[in-house]
């Protein structure tokens, strides 16, 4: 039987490694003079510490097994592209409204209040990011 948390720590640590040694390709440079390889390699590797954790903890606990819900992955595929098409075609809030309800959707304990709060806070940092950051993030 494969350990869910297992796999999960894994996935983890494969993602990350794919991401590490691109970065290396770039300079590092120091802490207090970064290059522009040491915020992706640094993400990388807290990535990989985390993977290490949850494979660990998977080790220690009883094992859970890996089932696939088509239905989940489906709901979640749809959140996806639901997200880029309204992006492309609304505005960026109704993108992420329509996201979180599609994505929550495939929760066991689906609730409309909770999936508002978290498009509330995706859109608050998204508004943040804008304001403070000068991103340019077509919200409205």
């Amino acid at each position: 039987m494969a350990n869910v948390n297992i796999l999960k720590g894994a996935l983890l640590i494969g993602i990350a490694i794919i991401f590490a040694i691109p970065s290396l390709k770039y300079s590092l440079g120091t802490l207090s003079q970064s290059g522009p390889g040491l915020f992706p390699f640094s993400v990388s590797m807290m990535l990989i510490a985390i993977g290490g954790a949850i494979i660990v903890r998977g080790l220690l606990t009883e094992p859970l097994p890996l089932t696939f819900r088509l239905r989940n992955i489906g709901l979640v595929t749809i959140s996806l592209l639901g997200f880029v098409l309204a992006s492309a075609y609304i505005n960026m809030l109704a993108a992420i409204v329509i996201m979180v309800l599609m994505a929550s959707m495939a929760s066991d304990d689906f609730s409309v209040l909770r999936a508002a709060k978290i498009a509330g806070v995706l859109a608050a940092i998204g508004f943040a990011l804008r304001a403070g950051l000068g991103f340019q993030l077509p919200l409205f």
